[in-house]
């Protein structure tokens, strides 16, 4: 009897050597092909660029059929060599070398840069850095095309105006739909990184708006970036990234020890924002019809007033001559000299 048992025990265990005899095997070469064949990843062209949004693209390991099984991989991308901003990371089973991502809300005229980056037993693997330059959008009507269609909303982010030593006018064109209820505002700051905000405006139901915003407290003689941006629901679209540079602070006797304090790059304490929304010159035209005729400023009403004025003038001239008055002469003037 116990022969028998220890036989049976003997088949017993046989028999789940044999059973996982596959899954030891696979281990002992997944672990020996890792060791042996290090991850390698490299950051290939972008495609798919529009004005607006890319395709990035990476592969791991060269061809290798199944070089991504039990990878994680995604990518960095950013308008600089820091990026900033990153894809989804992506469990990756396909067994395929290549794979990609989409990104979207990029700004027009604009070079990125990205790389490829994966994650596996030997850790964390970054590929080469890449750039792309994203398309100019076309702008009919003061709205951005993109593909033959409308953004909406979209922005675009105008060179600023009224530069001083330590204030500045950042302007934008901001086109709305109305079926959504966007929002718009301005990122800047000393770096491309943009690390500040002007306050959110609301567009209302104003299809396309000027957004004017100004900026006082800036420090002088310095570089400053900035982009407008609207949004709305979870769509956030950005508009070109541009600079500009603050004027050389005057001193004088009076100002001298004001001067000595002026506002450094990072120090924001004393920025102070205006910001103004007024209707563009398209939105005016499309709204005309149903608007007042009446001038919206005081050079309209002058010329308005002018106009009545001229009107009134010929009015009365015209009907002097239908009714045929003459001018009465007076009795004393007539034909008596001294």
């Amino acid at each position: 009897m116990n022969k028998i048992i220890k036989f049976s025990g003997i088949i017993l265990v046989g028999a789940m050597l044999f059973t996982l005899s596959p899954i030891i095997s696979y281990a002992q070469y997944y672990n020996s092909y890792n060791y042996y064949n290090p991850l390698n990843i490299t950051t290939t062209n972008a495609t798919n660029i529009t004005s607006v949004g890319v395709t990035l693209n990476g592969q791991v390991n060269g061809s290798n059929l199944y070089s991504t099984y039990n990878v994680e991989t995604w990518f960095e991308y950013g308008t600089n060599t820091n990026f900033g901003y990153s894809t989804v990371h992506i469990n990756s089973n396909s067994g395929y070398a290549n794979y990609s991502s989409n990104v979207a809300n990029l700004s027009s005229n604009t070079i990125y840069y990205f790389r490829a980056i994966a994650q596996g037993g030997q850790g964390v693997v970054y590929g080469n850095t890449n750039s792309f330059r994203t398309n100019f959008g076309n702008i009919i009507n003061n709205t951005i095309i993109e593909n033959n269609v409308p953004l909406n909303p979209s922005v675009i982010t105008n060179e600023a105006t009224s530069i001083g030593s330590k204030s500045v006018k950042l302007n934008a064109l901001v086109n709305n739909s109305a079926d959504y209820s966007a929002r718009t505002w301005f990122e800047w700051g000393a770096t491309p990184t943009l690390a500040n905000s002007t306050p959110m405006v609301y567009l209302g139901t104003l299809n396309s708006a000027k957004h004017i915003n100004t900026i006082t407290g800036l420090a002088p003689s310095t570089t400053y970036y900035f982009r407008a941006v609207v949004q709305y629901s979870s769509s956030k679209v950005n508009g070109n990234t541009l600079s500009f540079t603050t004027n050389k602070a005057v001193v004088t006797q009076e100002n001298a020890t004001e001067n000595t304090t002026n506002t450094t790059p990072t120090n924001t304490e004393n920025v102070k924002n205006t910001t103004t929304l007024e209707p563009s010159l398209a939105a005016s035209a499309v709204g005309a019809g149903s608007s007042s005729f009446l001038p919206g400023n005081i050079t309209g009403w002058l010329l308005l007033i002018l106009l009545v004025l001229i009107l009134i003038l010929l009015s009365k001239r015209i009907n002097g001559e239908f009714t045929g008055s003459k001018p009465v002469k007076d009795s004393n003037s007539s034909g008596h000299g001294h």
